[in-house]
């Protein structure tokens, strides 16, 4: 899965702004769009007026302030998202992890038919019943303690309850109400 990745400043640049919520929601789809075909941030023609309204696309296309430039780039058979590449891996470079990825799980889980050439930056660390240390710190993560199970434990040794007698009971609630009055 590939991800579309916008600028945490995105929400407040005055261009973002000035194209409105609804230009900015099309933005968004085309960028996943791209995202999730490898086009490279290219969005055909057909699919960005299938997402949007001609308004949205124009308010993407014609950015109405000085010296700034639009958020959608229009070219021969449809538009380019700007700077999409500036910000979001190549098609090649989404394969090629996806690719490295499949022979991480295979030499992982200990399969024979991962390659010999296979660069030691893509095989992984340890054996197949270990962990990586993902929070890149130089001590192993500490395991966690698990929960007792109430339901399932042993009460036969616990002390044997014995019965109230109600006399004695009425007989305290009676003494209670008593030293209240007074």
């Amino acid at each position: 899965m590939s991800w579309f990745k916008l600028d945490d400043q995105f929400h407040s640049q005055p261009k973002v702004i000035a194209a409105g919520n609804a230009a900015i929601g099309l933005y968004c789809r085309l960028g996943t769009y791209c995202a999730d075909k490898l086009t490279d941030g290219f969005v055909a023609d057909a699919i960005a007026k299938s997402m949007g309204t001609s308004r949205e696309l124009g308010a993407l296309l014609d950015c109405p302030i000085p010296d700034t430039r639009s958020l959608l780039t229009p070219v021969r058979g449809g538009f380019l998202i700007r700077d999409y590449l500036d910000f979001n891996p190549t098609r090649e470079k989404v394969l090629a992890d996806r690719e490295a990825a499949k022979l991480r799980m295979k030499h992982r889980r200990g399969s024979t038919d991962v390659p010999d050439d296979v660069p030691a930056n893509v095989q992984a660390n340890g054996d197949a019943n270990t962990t990586p240390n993902l929070a890149g710190s130089s001590r192993p993560p500490v395991p966690l303690k698990k929960k007792k199970n109430l339901h399932t434990q042993d009460h036969s040794l616990a002390a044997p309850v014995k019965p109230v007698d109600i006399g004695d009971i009425s007989a305290t609630v009676d003494g209670l109400a008593d030293r209240f009055q007074a």
